[in-house]
């Protein structure tokens, strides 16, 4: 429990530590998405879900749909989005280890999840999302080379796959539950 803590507060502004702290310790990554991952999901499932509400002038009920909806959507894009970029790793001359992807997705996206959590709420939210996801992108390539152990020349590459891995996953899985769930959708 003192290690979540510590990444908790530690991914802000030590983000290297945090990546070398996780590869150092034996962390199950399936404890670590309920304990570290899910709530944070659950954060930034919340800020998007109340993002979208007063653009469509949904009735409030509609929010807790886009909020099952985004947390599901987030919850499939970590676990999936973990495995694949596993699987992505032995074609940049890095290692192949499913429960440090994992780590490195959760890990990474802590900030993005926030700054979409905190968004609705402030003036400038497209600027903090922008701001967090810029961040999230930057401590992805730190962690990849320390939990994944990417080489340095491959770091960039890496990071952009992957995070075409996540975010095309991530818009399949929204625009398909919205579709699904709720009613009278528009995309």
């Amino acid at each position: 429990m003192n290690l979540i803590i510590e990444v908790i507060t530690g991914i802000f502004y030590r983000p290297s530590h945090v990546f070398n702290r996780l590869n150092q310790k034996a962390v199950d990554g399936r404890i670590y998405f309920f304990l570290a991952g899910l709530p944070f999901i659950a954060i930034g499932a919340a800020g998007r879900a109340y993002g979208a509400l007063p653009e469509t002038g949904e009735e409030s009920y509609l929010w807790l749909n886009r909020f099952l909806i985004h947390l599901v959507s987030f919850t499939l894009t970590f676990l999936l989005g973990g495995f694949l970029i596993a699987r992505l790793a032995p074609a940049f001359k890095a290692i192949s280890h499913t429960g440090k992807a994992l780590l490195l997705v959760i890990t990474s996206y802590i900030p993005f999840l926030v700054a979409i959590g905190l968004a609705p709420f402030l003036p400038q939210s497209s600027l903090v999302a922008f701001v967090g996801l810029t961040y999230t992108i930057l401590i992805f390539s730190k962690g990849a080379g320390i939990l994944l152990a990417i080489p340095q020349p491959r770091i960039i590459g890496f990071t952009m796959i992957s995070f075409l891995i996540l975010f095309t996953g991530n818009y399949v899985a929204n625009v398909l539950f919205e579709s699904l769930f709720l009613p009278h959708s528009t995309m």
